[in-house]
């Protein structure tokens, strides 16, 4: 995601900040693990299983986030 490098007015450090538009563009691709659990109304290591039996991985690149996210068009 594109970031964008502010001064936070309170002390004056350094802070990267997401656009909205970016965020909101980024919820409307991807979708966490225990969301699509709750949306399914499944637990989530249930949906993980299910999900990896069709071969639907986690999205590389993201684990630093502190979540596993989903393609939300992989999962349909």
């Amino acid at each position: 995601m594109p970031r964008t490098r502010f001064a936070n007015p309170s002390n004056r450090c350094p802070v990267d900040m997401i656009s909205r538009a970016d965020f909101d563009a980024f919820r409307a691709e991807y979708a966490t693990l225990f969301e699509l659990a709750e949306q399914r109304g499944l637990h989530h290591l249930m949906l993980k299983a299910a999900l990896e039996a069709e071969g639907v991985r986690p999205q590389p690149g993201m684990e630093g986030l502190g979540a596993t996210f989903y393609r939300r068009s992989e999962v349909g």
